[in-house]
């Protein structure tokens, strides 16, 4: 992601521009853009591996989560989301 943003920096692209096709907030674009250069993006590697049994029931979609870092949960049920923030750190 950071390469394909630097691309469009380069060639004359606002962080505003690239933020709202890439449907995320630009200050959070601009972040990433100052974390890349200096290699501490902060991503990890993730997994993702079949359930063994019965996916939770989802939360109603009128409930979302959204970390300091950015992310979006939406759809879990509060164990599947705990989990997964253990996961994230």
């Amino acid at each position: 992601m950071i390469a394909y943003v630097v691309t469009c920096v380069e060639e004359g692209e606002s962080h505003t521009r690239i933020a709202k096709r890439l449907g995320i907030a630009q200050p959070t674009l601009s972040r990433w853009i100052r974390e890349g250069a200096t290699g501490d993006a902060g991503f990890r590697a993730v997994a993702i591996i079949p359930s063994a049994g019965p996916l939770a029931t989802p939360l109603p979609p009128s409930l979302r989560l959204r970390t300091p870092r950015g992310f979006v949960v939406e759809g879990l049920d509060a164990e599947l989301l705990v989990s997964l923030l253990q996961v994230l750190g």
